[in-house]
């Protein structure tokens, strides 16, 4: 496991799934890289989890969002633009 205190939240945005997904991904390969192959697919798995959430969110925000949702400039800022 991640190990960083993370227990989670009842509501989570889009971006907020995408930031934990790429932290579980890197959690990973740490884990991968000490040979703790549990926690590597553990960490995976949870992974895939937050990036199917981020990409299911991340579709319906842009689907029905009016082009001012303060989310939308934080996922361009997630994804490494100016936000």
């Amino acid at each position: 496991q991640r190990g960083d205190g993370y227990e989670g939240d009842a509501l989570v945005r889009a971006v907020d799934h995408f930031a934990e997904a790429e932290a579980c991904q890197e959690a990973a390969t740490d884990a991968e890289t000490r040979g703790d192959a549990a926690a590597a697919d553990w960490n995976l798995k949870h992974a895939l989890v937050h990036a199917t959430l981020a990409l299911a969110g991340a579709t319906a925000l842009q689907a029905y969002s009016s082009g001012d949702e303060p989310e939308l400039d934080e996922w361009q800022a997630a994804a490494g633009g100016a936000g």
